[in-house]
């Protein structure tokens, strides 16, 4: 069986596609699986064991490109196709590939591109539930999947992110927390100050190693950061692509970041993260009863009292999480986090030191709620 899998854009979106993939290799071995996204996102499946090929599209083409891409996929002759996008180009590329069978979720402008009709997922699940779905109307029993996204570290990337940590002087006991400020929109940015004021009071705690990856505009983010902080950060000199962002993250220790692609990046390979979420958000994109998917997002009267301020990045209902309330889910993390334990100093802060037992059990209550469907 050919099969062509579609999830054009965004990097998290694409990363939620793979527990759908795992099981569609598990139910069907023998299939010829392809993938096709944007070409800036094809290095987060490069690697994959669940894909055999990934194909490009290049959204900046045009016309031009739509109808290459259509003749590629009617050559390409497959025999089903998964839009687990769900946009009106991904209907078009769908209907128009052939295929004899199309399954994509209902909807006013797209269910005509479709043989099997799947009905959308209710609002603020788990985004990985939602990508399973698709592959009911294939026999597969969905509810009993493995839900987890997964990455694979492509090796030429690996040696890249090695040689560039070993280069700035950092040795394999270091601990090495990666700090990614950047977001696609202002409501997803935690201010730069908060994420100073986290850094400080983690190194009065710890001794850490802290990498800045500050996407999607490297150089302003990284320098207005280091400004801001007395702690050395390494920042890279070019932007990396994903699957360079992958393998950093694969040796790093901790993540701490907003809604991106690194903090996909991160659950996804099994590296601690704690995400910075506007109100709602966490539940999309942590599985819940995850420990290393840890994440902070304001509370709703936090949250309602930041609506009536400007929109600015500093309005946002995001920008009433605290430092403090980030410090906390960090230390919580140091029963998982061996070389956590090893990074502390010798004296600690006095306040945020006495946390950890607190925001400890404070995680384990919000996850055994998440666990809980509630």
């Amino acid at each position: 069986m050919n099969v062509l899998a579609m999830q054009l854009r965004r990097a998290g979106d694409i990363l939620m596609t793979t527990p759908a993939l795992r099981a569609l290799r598990e139910r069907f071995a023998h299939a010829e699986v392809t993938f096709l996204c944007d070409r800036h996102c094809s290095p987060i499946l490069r690697a994959s064991p669940h894909v055999d090929t990934v194909l490009r599209h290049e959204p900046e083409g045009g016309p031009q490109e739509t109808l290459r891409l259509l003749a590629s996929l009617r050559e390409r002759a497959f025999d089903l196709v998964l839009d687990f996008e769900a946009s009106t180009f991904s209907a078009v590329l769908t209907a128009g590939s052939g295929a004899r069978r199309r399954i994509g979720f209902r909807g006013p402008l797209r269910s005509w591109a479709y043989t099997d009709r799947v009905a959308p997922a209710r609002a603020g699940g788990y985004l990985g539930d939602e990508k399973l779905a698709l592959l009911g109307p294939l026999g597969v029993d969905v509810g009993r999947a493995n839900r987890r996204p997964t990455v694979s570290v492509d090796p030429r990337a690996r040696d890249w992110a090695r040689r560039t940590i070993e280069g700035a002087g950092l040795g394999s006991g270091d601990f090495l927390l990666v700090v990614t400020p950047g977001a696609r929109a202002p409501a997803f940015r935690w201010p730069l100050e908060r994420y100073a004021q986290f850094l400080d009071a983690f190194a009065t705690t710890h001794d850490i190693e802290t990498i800045v990856i500050p996407s999607p505009d490297p150089e302003s983010l990284g320098r207005d950061l280091a400004r801001a902080t007395a702690v050395p950060l390494l920042q890279l000199s070019s932007a990396p692509s994903l699957a360079q962002i992958a393998a950093i993250l694969d040796r790093a220790d901790l993540h701490v970041g907003n809604e991106n692609a690194a903090r996909h990046i991160a659950c996804a390979l099994g590296t601690a993260s704690v995400g910075l979420f506007p109100p709602g958000r966490r539940r999309r994109w942590s599985l819940a009863g995850d420990p290393l998917q840890a994440g902070v997002e304001p509370a709703a009267s936090a949250a309602a009292l930041a609506e009536a301020a400007p929109e600015t990045a500093a309005g946002q209902p995001i920008a009433t999480i605290t430092a403090d309330e980030v410090h906390a889910q960090v230390l919580a993390l140091e029963p998982y986090l061996p070389r956590l334990r090893t990074a502390r100093r010798a004296v600690r802060a006095s306040g945020l030191a006495r946390r950890p037992e607190t925001a400890g059990a404070q995680l384990e209550a919000d996850l055994s709620r998440g666990s809980s469907g509630s």
